[in-house]
């Protein structure tokens, strides 16, 4: 089918299929108009390609797939394209792949067959990938992971991939599906703005080596021009999170990474550099291309956990359930530190063990807002008998850290290592409305959502609203069914929750907030509604498009260079905090309603305080962070440009390059957009809800019974964003009955993508109550999750009289030579003999001592009580670190098959390997074993493995699988054989898929092994 008619942009359409059955693939080609041609691009269904390959699945009907053409001159134009869906019959079957993103490095893609059983129900089935430009890949599971860092457009800002499988089952029939998916590369994005920021790598643990702190990372260039890095600043991290974290000035350093090449530089710094009250640092490096490109570099890394953020679990159904955590039986180990994905697979697994309430217990110990931060305190009995860590220096004179009896649950919580407070955070447009919205303009923008950090690292508030919670206000009723006549207007005009707060583990994992009405569930139990809105990876949405999240932010140099920025930035963090808003999607059309000094005739009314939306501000994500900036009048704060109004002389070449615009009615801070492309969008919008609302969505709405309920709806929401009309006007006509909407008129409004052309810290132009510029920067969000870990637990003390400990330090049976020890805070460094003398107040200590050798960083220690007045012997042997320890599992499934002669007595089986573990390490390098399955007392498989530790603790596996076939299982008959190597990173998970057939006499027997090797540190 072919689309064609007179166009600007769009020249035609062409569809392989106008019919397709549901889960069919077919594919749709934009043509585009004009010359330059590279210069417009294209969306399908809101995601850039185009060509793409798409399936329908739900209910059958018509679908419409919306196609819009973007030039750089903000043009624009929309088209639809009507695809009917049918039903498929019983002997149809179409493989349905899903698209997610994989848990191990940024670009790891997982697809799945969702419906493999109904496709391929028999073992044996084998599923070939092919993911273009020469990559492919075999699998005997619907399931594969495959990265495609090496893959993307090194000149093109996105990459769209198009993935074709083959389903070959054990008759070797064959089915065939296909799908699109693109991948954003936020390297590009930065270049196309002057902008180099390479990829590196390190560990972010910072190691004591004596008086260093020894840390470095890795530059890794793609550019066909050397990086020359000049200056460096030094950024201090507090464990505070209420502080200014300090930051050095710049310093000069030289430092060159060749045109592709690797290169590592050196981040140690002395110990005693490191301020009081810091548990790490950061090392910043500016420089430039001879191309006069800018090239930043940003590394963090920690010496140790922030103690004041740390919390001990006290509730006895929590411990209870990280008790049977760490001697669960299925792990076949007892460990002591979990992660949160771990502990949320323990609690799946434990689900008709575990109480409801119990789990959301644990998951609140988790994402705790309330942190014990011990500030305020100033006297030693304000200390004494609060935690500590071994090595904590005292915070004032005459106390100590000792350890003491207890044992206890401590969380360590999560958090963005990169976000200050008064830096905002964006998130990837996912599934919402807001998120495909936001695609439509021109051009399409990445983010949909944003909030601002309102403490260093660990938690942020946010603008945001339910459509769970809207759901549940729909209006009019039919056979039961509600929604029959749109939406309560009041509840999709003030759209609840508006304004929130939350850790950084609560906004990335999700958590719960009640029903500010009262509503209650069947069981008379109020209604809880999740709110999780950020990604703390690069995230996909319905399209499947993979988009890195942000910190925004001033960059350390100019902060450095304009330290009031902080001060400033935390004002405006604390007028976040007093910000009570609701969510208001006619902000999108004029933000300007959102400053608190304007916005006071679109406030919610004030109906008294049964009504949570009484006086509250209208907000949206973007337009929030803007409101706290305005709110902010000593000094006040310019975003772009000098004046109350931007012009488009304040606008930066990168702004422009980025679709930003104003006119002489935008206000500072915010940004223009045409009726064009907001007809465009609201087009979009229209589509989106109508198609919610027909296709009974699961997310959205029940069964609908009216004839135009789709319609209501859709008209409402849109006429809500266009002109901020829910209900019914003064004349008496209804939003959900007019189409007003498509005509919107121009906006002038924020977006979360905005908020990155804010001007960077300049100065006051000699006006001391104005301050130009924030931002000006950013960076991909490094968040550490939560651990949760059983300690020992250490509390200050009072000073005591002196004791002593000595002793000397070991390593594989000799002595060690200028090794650190350390305890309650104290230092020294063993004499050449091994040996060492430190005075202690007398107490119970954990003393550590470790030392770099041969390039790994040995360590040990040892429990001690000094006894007043008295000397202690103490031997500490130090041991490599327990991460080069690794313990490999092995699981997995052989599928065999024995042809025979006689039609239909084909034999087959399948073999399963319970887990193996193997541990291997820096003293046993090597590995072996072999899994021998035979059937049909004519047919074996042996599979050799040889696994290999390599420094860096990845494991090199290889492996040789036989298939034998003769007149007894016992057969040295060998008619098929494979060989092959693989390498499993540490910490990862590496499938090993091996189809081996019998070649030698035509048969068709087989063995097809599915292997999965997994690489753990050793417990």
């Amino acid at each position: 089918m072919e689309v064609e008619k007179p166009s600007k942009l769009i020249s035609r359409i062409l569809v392989s299929r106008s019919t397709v059955h549901l889960g069919e693939s077919f594919q749709i080609s934009v043509r585009t108009a004009g010359k330059k041609k590279s210069s417009i691009h294209v969306a399908i269904n809101g995601t850039l390609g185009k060509e793409q390959y798409l399936q329908l699945t739900g209910k059958p009907g018509k679908r419409k797939i919306f196609v819009t053409a973007f030039a750089d001159n903000k043009r624009c134009e929309s088209r639809e394209v009507v695809i009917e869906a049918i039903q498929r019959s019983d002997c149809d079957k179409f493989p349905e792949i899903e698209v997610s993103k994989g848990h191990h490095q940024n670009h790891d893609v997982v697809f799945r067959v969702s419906n493999g059983k109904e496709v391929a129900p028999d073992p044996g089935t084998r599923y070939l990938w092919d993911f273009g430009r020469g990559q492919k890949g075999v699998s005997a599971e619907p399931v594969l992971t495959h990265s495609f860092e090496d893959s993307l457009d090194p000149d093109s800002p996105y990459t769209t991939f198009h993935v074709m499988l083959t389903v070959v089952g054990r008759n070797e029939t064959k089915i065939t599906a296909a799908r699109s998916f693109t991948m954003w590369n936020s390297y590009v994005v930065d270049k196309l703005r002057g902008l180099l920021k390479p990829k590196l790598t390190y560990e972010f643990r910072a190691l004591r080596d004596q008086k260093m702190l020894t840390a470095a990372f890795t530059v890794h260039n793609v550019e066909d021009e050397p990086l020359e890095f000049d200056t460096q600043n030094l950024e201090y991290l507090r464990d505070d999170p209420e502080a200014v974290n300090p930051i050095s000035r710049a310093t000069k350093v030289d430092f060159v990474i060749i045109a592709k090449s690797a290169n590592t530089y050196d981040c140690s710094i002395l110990h005693a550099d490191l301020p009081a009250g810091c548990f790490g640092y950061a090392v910043h490096l500016t420089g430039h291309t001879r191309s006069k490109k800018v090239v930043r570099a940003s590394a963090y890394f920690e010496y140790c956990d922030n103690n004041r953020a740390l919390r001990v679990i006290r509730d006895p159904k929590a411990i209870r359930v990280f008790n049977d955590l760490r001697n669960d039986s299925c792990c076949r180990r007892r460990i002591d530190s979990f992660t949160r994905v771990e502990v949320e697979e323990h609690l799946r697994r434990a689900t008709n063990e575990i109480s409801l309430d119990t789990i959301d217990l644990v998951r609140g110990v988790l994402d705790q807002r309330t942190l014990a931060m011990n500030g305020g305190r100033s006297g030693v009995e304000d200390f004494v008998g609060r935690e500590c860590v071994p090595d904590e220096e005292p915070p004032v004179d005459g106390i100590v850290c000792q350890l003491t009896e207890e044992w206890a649950w401590v969380v360590v919580p999560g958090r963005i290592i990169n976000a200050q407070k008064g830096d905002t955070i964006l998130s990837p447009g996912g599934n919402s409305a807001i998120g495909g919205l936001l695609k439509q303009v021109t051009p399409p923008q990445m983010y949909s959502h944003n909030g601002i950090m309102t403490q260093n690292f660990y938690t942020i508030r946010h603008s945001t609203g339910s459509t769970a919670w809207l759901k549940d206000h729909l209006a009019g009723s039919f056979l039961g069914n509600k929604g029959t006549d749109g939406i309560e207007p009041d509840a999709l005009k003030y759209l609840w929750p508006g304004t929130v707060d939350q850790s950084v583990e609560e906004a990335f994992n999700g958590s719960r907030f009640p029903d500010p009405e009262g509503r209650t569930d069947e069981y008379g139990q109020i209604k809880t509604y999740r709110i999780a809105d950020f990604s703390a990876e690069p995230s996909i949405n319905a399209n499947a498009e993979f988009i890195d999240p942000l910190v925004v932010k001033p960059h350390p140099y100019d902060e450095a260079l304009h330290p009031e920025v902080r001060t400033i930035l935390h004002k405006v963090a604390e007028a976040a905090k007093s910000i009570r808003g609701h969510y208001r999607f006619f902000c999108y059309t004029d933000g300007h309603i959102s400053d608190p000094a304007f916005g006071a005739a679109y406030r919610a009314p004030d109906r008294g305080p049964t009504w949570w939306a009484s006086n509250t501000l209208p907000t949206v994500c973007a337009s929030f962070v803007w409101a706290a900036m305005r709110a902010v009048k000593d000094p006040q704060v310019r975003l772009e440009g000098r004046n109350t109004f931007t012009v488009p002389g304040d606008l930066e070449d990168s702004d422009i390059q980025s679709g930003a615009q104003v006119d002489t009615q935008t206000v500072d801070g915010l940004y223009h957009y045409t009726a064009e492309e907001r007809t465009t969008a609201a087009n979009w919008l229209y589509k989106y809800f109508y198609d919610l609302a027909e296709a009974n969505f699961p997310d959205w709405i029940p069964n609908w019974l009216a004839g135009d309920a789709p319609d209501d709806v859709a008209n409402q929401v849109c006429n809500t964003f266009a002109f901020d009309w829910s209900g019914k006007d003064e004349a008496g006509n209804h939003a959900k009955d007019s189409d007003r909407w498509k005509e919107p008129g121009d906006g002038r409004a924020v977006s979360p993508n905005d908020i990155k052309n804010w001007d960077a810290p300049t100065h006051s132009d000699g006006n001391s109550n104005v301050f130009r510029g924030v931002y000006g920067h950013s960076e991909k969000v490094i968040y550490r999750p939560a651990r949760i870990e059983w300690r020992r637990i250490n509390r200050w003390v009072k000073t005591k009289a002196k004791s002593f400990a000595k002793g000397d330090v070991a390593y594989r049976g000799n002595a060690v030579a200028g090794a650190l020890v350390k305890a309650g805070g104290k230092t020294t460094v063993t004499q050449l003999d091994g040996t060492f003398k430190l005075e202690l107040p007398s107490g119970s200590y954990h003393i550590e001592a470790g030392k770099p050798i041969s390039g790994l960083y040995a360590e040990g220690s040892s429990d001690a009580t000094l006894l007043e007045g008295q000397t202690v012997d103490v031997r500490i042997l130090l041991s490599d670190p327990p991460e080069l320890f690794r313990q490999v599992v092995l699981r997995g499934t052989m599928h065999l098959k024995d042809e025979e002669n006689w039609p239909d007595s084909n034999e087959y089986a399948t073999r399963v390997m319970s887990p193996r573990f193997i541990n291997i390490g820096p003293y046993g390098t090597h590995a072996e074993l072999g899994w021998n399955e035979g059937m049909g007392g004519e047919v074996r498989a042996e599979l050799y493995l040889n696994l290999d530790w390599i420094p860096g603790s990845s494991i090199t596996v290889t492996w040789t699988l036989k298939l034998f076939e003769g007149t007894s299982e016992a057969t040295d008959d060998l008619d098929g054989e494979l060989s092959g190597s693989l390498s499993v990173a540490k910490d990862a998970t590496q499938e090993l898929p091996v189809k081996v057939k019998n070649t030698d006499e035509g048969d068709d027997d087989y063995v097809d092994l599915r292997l999965f090797i997994s690489n753990n540190r050793a417990p």
